[in-house]
């Protein structure tokens, strides 16, 4: 085989390893603010590129071997890699199986919501098989303390109409103060269904009372302290996390706002709005799609990863208590050439810095594949006083630092996943610094679509990667990277833009990628600003992870896209 030179990127292709992007030495080191271009594509001797590989991907291979049969060590790797890939395909299958609960208060007011669970489930089991997804679903109903038939639970099935059946025998009444026996409800969900851990498992609660206790009702309450039995909801949401069980809230009155903010503590919580009944069946649906995305993602590096084990926290911290840490970070920008494939898969220039930065111990929020901390950035280094290191408090800028809810041993191989993470948002950012120039100019549309700059913090003692970016308040999401669009598409300009620009990206690419999966802020009603998008993209080496679904992911924006009046202006079709 010899030493001759192979390019990285190419060699993992040939084995079906996925990409990996590392820093330049010199960010490695630490080093002060420097102009680097990307390495990614650089070529390796061959088996220098064997060695790396097997070290990103944590096998165990000798380096004498390396060294001495090549030959023989790339067939070992694909062996590996090919037991790999068959686990992986394995745990995706898993996926489609949805088990989906709901879980409702069953008390007196509840009676139209319980006929619309009992409707619209054939709707939601249509909608599931379409998506190729295979539904079980089942049933906890409460009511509260003293009641009869407090608790009824039906479990797992994929029989919709036995399903239907059992919803219709249960007799809506009971409850006697406003609160009801919600933790009960939960505690008897997550031990009494048959949860299924590697299936997509989503409990979508539907109620319009909170539990007993202060904690989450001001009103009169029978059980002021919370009731005896009552479990913590740390325990419940413990044990929820443990099952992989997603949780859903379906709001019908301000009542349950207290309760939502309390388990926002504990979990993730994404609220859908369904005091209309009619809105419980899109509401389930956008619910285990974006399950079925997570748990897609977590699929993918399972069979070598670690799931980290974050107690989620909604408060900010005391800041002045956490320490200040100095950072390397660096940052990728884009600018390509044109639109051609050739140009879109450039390397992309690099920038690094030093950095402060605090981090709170606890993240907030979470999204499919990353957990998301309060994080403050000093604006200036000139700003810490040089004896006794404090700083000016108004001179911290707030800041988010995010994590991945799964990681390899390796600081190396996270440090890949980071990078590719940050090169999506650069080249979605040109994308829209392109859209915006040829929309204002071309078409005098005043409407700004940004998307926030993202870097890459390497933190020493122990070594780990982050990813930093300015904090936006007042986040929402818009689409997702499948069919999903908000409902307001229908009527706000600024979603529409944002819509449009997905449609353009693909157009203007002929077809070679798509920017999706939109999230951010709504400045004003010209300005968004967006950050975390994804890219399909039909090399699946360029923008390689678990939300870049390629053609495949394409062709399930269309299903759902309408133009509008921006994609008119660019006289954009399904052609591209």
């Amino acid at each position: 085989m010899g030493d001759s030179v192979f390019n990285l990127e190419n060699l993992q292709s040939e084995l079906n390893v996925g990409p990996s992007a590392y820093f330049p030495p010199s960010f490695t080191r630490g080093s002060s603010a420097k102009h680097h271009t990307d390495t990614a594509a650089r070529s390796f001797q061959r088996r220098d590129a064997i060695t790396s590989i097997a070290e990103h991907e944590e096998w165990n291979l000798c380096a004498d071997d390396v060294q001495t049969d090549l030959d023989h060590t790339l067939q070992t790797i694909r062996s590996l890699k090919a037991t790999s890939m068959g686990n992986i395909l394995q745990s995706l299958q898993r996926t489609q199986e949805v088990h989906l609960a709901f879980v409702m208060d069953t008390t007196g007011s509840m009676d139209e919501h319980l006929d619309a669970v009992k409707n619209q489930v054939s709707v939601i089991a249509a909608s599931f098989q379409s998506l190729g997804l295979v539904l079980h679903v089942g049933f906890l109903g409460y009511k509260d303390h003293g009641d009869d038939n407090s608790i009824q639970a039906f479990p797992f099935t994929d029989d919709v109409a036995a399903f239907q059946r059992f919803v219709q025998s249960i007799s809506a009444g009971g409850g006697d103060d406003a609160p009801e026996d919600v933790l009960g409800g939960l505690w008897a969900a997550s031990t009494q269904l048959p949860w299924q851990p590697d299936c997509t498992n989503v409990l979508f609660h539907i109620g319009d009372a909170p539990p007993h206790g202060t904690t989450y009702w001001g009103g009169y309450d029978l059980f002021p302290y919370g009731h005896p039995r009552d479990q913590s909801p740390a325990t419940i949401f413990g044990r929820l996390e443990w099952l992989n069980v997603r949780y859903y809230f379906g709001k019908l009155t301000t009542w349950t706002d207290m309760m939502v903010s309390k388990f926002q503590t504990y979990t993730d919580v994404t609220v859908f709005n369904v005091a209309d009944p009619i809105n419980v069946c899109s509401s389930v649906v956008t619910a285990t799609q974006q399950s079925v995305v997570c748990n897609r993602t977590r699929a993918l590096v399972r069979g070598r990863a670690t799931e980290f084990a974050y107690k989620f926290d909604t408060r900010l911290p005391q800041w002045p208590t956490l320490k200040t840490r100095q950072v390397t970070a660096a940052r990728y920008e884009c600018d390509p050439a044109s639109l051609s494939a050739e140009d879109l898969s450039a390397p992309m220039s690099m920038f690094v810095s030093q950095r402060n930065i605090r981090i709170a111990p606890h993240p907030f929020a979470r999204g499919c594949e990353r957990a998301a901390f309060y994080s403050q950035a000093l604006a200036s280094e000139s700003l810490v006083h040089t004896k006794t290191g404090a700083t000016d408090p108004s001179m911290w800028g707030r800041m988010v630092a995010k994590r991945f809810l799964w990681g390899v041993t390796s600081p190396q191989a996270n440090e890949g996943r980071y990078m590719k993470a940050m090169e999506v948002q650069a080249m979605a950012a040109a994308l829209a610094r392109g859209f915006n120039d040829l929309m204002n100019k071309t078409h005098s549309t005043f409407i700004s679509l940004t998307f926030l700059e993202a870097s890459v913090a390497k933190l020493d003692d122990p070594v780990e990667y982050v990813a930093i970016e300015r904090f936006l308040p007042n986040y929402d999401r818009f689409t997702n990277n499948v069919t999903w669009q908000s409902p307001l598409v229908a009527t706000d300009p600024c979603v529409q833009y944002a819509v449009a620009f997905s449609h353009w990206t693909w157009a203007a690419t002929n077809g070679y990628l798509m920017v999706v999966d939109l999230q951010g802020q709504r400045v004003d009603e010209h300005t968004l600003v967006l950050t975390d998008p994804a890219i399909h993209c039909i090399d699946g080496v360029r923008f390689a992870g678990g939300t870049n679904m390629g053609q495949r992911g394409m062709e399930k924006f269309f299903t759902t896209h309408v133009c509008n009046e921006y994609c008119a202006k660019f006289k954009l079709t399904l052609e591209p």
